[in-house]
């Protein structure tokens, strides 16, 4: 079965894959303890399946990829739009090659807004619990035991039946589809304001061609300085440790306990 071409987003689809792609390597980033970098394009592919499939198999409308078993295991060409937005966007190093994806002090910027304003709304628990689960479970690994952790995830392809391995998916088949309004049982909440905001920045920076260096000011000054003192107290390391509990705790998510 060939590759799927591109599906045509909506406007919000796109600013919300790439506003969620962004917290996911932020959060990966904060893990792995690796600076700025996320992980070469294999890495940083599989880390987002991770991400999106549970959410699209309970029904939430977050993510709108459509991952594909091929070479190395889910891919998606809709990712590579969202990296190529980024990248003009300012927000994300996206070198050639085996090169380290990256996020710029732009995107971190835009990641952590993304993070305290939105998904630390109680709505978006499921969602924000999937991305810290992923950065938790696969962030410190190197590319090859994620692909390997990737290849032996027990998965039940679209239209399919039974869980399978992913090494046992046939290749080409679907793993993920962006839902529909109809058949999704709830969805990320994200204002408005904010996403026009991003996209108003976004296209600010791409035609400027430099990122600007205030993009997240979106809010209030306290939660400008709420984010900034976590993020201080994250860099001084304050015996801060990055697990699951510490991230949810750290983005005021009420109730994380084990769910």
């Amino acid at each position: 079965m060939p590759l799927l071409q591109p599906l045509v987003r909506t406007q919000r689809e796109f600013l919300l894959d790439s506003a969620l792609t962004l917290a996911l390597y932020a959060l990966c980033v904060r893990v792995s303890s690796e600076g700025s970098a996320v992980g070469d394009r294999l890495k940083a592919a599989k880390l987002t399946f991770f991400a999106a499939y549970p959410l699209f198999r309970a029904g939430v409308k977050a993510f709108s990829y459509s991952f594909q078993k091929y070479d190395y295991g889910p891919f998606t060409r809709e990712l590579h739009e969202t990296w190529d937005e980024l990248r003009w966007s300012g927000f994300l190093d996206v070198p050639s090659g085996s090169g380290q994806l990256a996020l710029t002090d732009d995107g971190k910027r835009v990641a952590d807004s993304f993070l305290h304003d939105v998904l630390a709304l109680p709505e978006n628990r499921m969602v924000i619990t999937a991305l810290v689960d992923t950065a938790v479970a696969h962030a410190k690994h190197p590319t090859w035991q994620v692909i390997r952790d990737c290849y032996a995830m027990t998965v039940v392809p679209v239209g399919g039946k039974e869980a399978i391995t992913v090494a046992d998916v046939p290749e080409g088949a679907l793993l993920t589809k962006r839902l529909k309004e109809s058949a999704h049982r709830s969805q990320l909440t994200a204002p408005d304001s904010w996403l026009m905001q991003l996209d108003i920045d976004r296209r600010s920076n791409q035609a400027q061609g430099t990122p600007q260096e205030e993009l997240v000011r979106l809010h209030t000054p306290e939660l400008v300085g709420r984010v900034a003192a976590a993020l201080e107290r994250r860099d001084r390391g304050e015996g801060l440790r990055m697990s699951r509990d510490y991230l949810l705790a750290e983005l005021d998510i009420a109730g994380s306990g084990s769910s």
